[in-house]
């Protein structure tokens, strides 16, 4: 998979991890959901074979909220992995002493990822060396100012760096960063390197 499709399947995991919290909001079952009966997915390793689930989850609404809250937090995890793995794939390597905009959208990208890489359930900013320092990013439609050094081991949180908006426009401009012939546009990064 190309890192340009990474990114994108990661998002779309994510949309679809909102959508189906969305969802449960606006349409609440009125009863608990049967989950009582065994249910099952193919097991690719065994073609006459099934996985059966356990029939003892998601007893109870919160139940079902917590596990696509839970989707969510995992998915946000996974699109910072992406984004960090696409860049580098790409040639656009990590440096904490980076001055430029795009240099700390990549700090902010990598510190994101480690929050993610110790506990992905619960996230924390693990926010050492060279990295406790002050961020200012001013890209196209992304503009943000954060003190790395108060975000230390604190527990992430998507709003300390703008909210799922300030996200999409990341992915927005990584994914423009990316795209054959649009790198050169995105604030005039170097399509070959930093």
């Amino acid at each position: 998979m190309s890192p340009l499709e990474q990114v994108q399947q990661a998002f779309l995991q994510l949309s679809w991890a909102i959508k189906l919290s969305s969802f449960l909001q606006k349409h609440l079952p009125t009863n608990k959901v049967d989950f009582d009966h065994f249910h099952s997915v193919d097991d690719p390793d065994d073609p006459d074979g099934c996985i059966c689930l356990p029939d003892d989850q998601f007893n109870s609404i919160n139940d079902i909220y917590l596990g696509a809250e839970n989707a969510i937090l995992r998915s946000v995890g996974d699109l910072f992995l992406a984004f960090d793995t696409a860049l580098g794939e790409a040639g656009k390597k990590n440096d904490p002493s980076a001055q430029d905009s795009f240099g700390q959208l990549r700090i902010l990208i990598y510190m994101s990822r480690c929050s993610f890489a110790h506990n992905v359930l619960a996230p924390c900013w693990e926010v050492r060396g060279k990295y406790r320092r002050q961020i200012e990013i001013k890209l196209t439609d992304i503009s943000l100012q954060l003190d790395l050094r108060e975000l230390a081991d604190k527990p992430f949180d998507i709003k300390q760096i703008g909210g799922y908006l300030q996200l999409f426009k990341i992915k927005d401009y990584i994914i423009q960063i990316l795209t054959p012939n649009q790198a050169m546009k995105a604030d005039g990064i170097n399509a070959g390197g930093n």
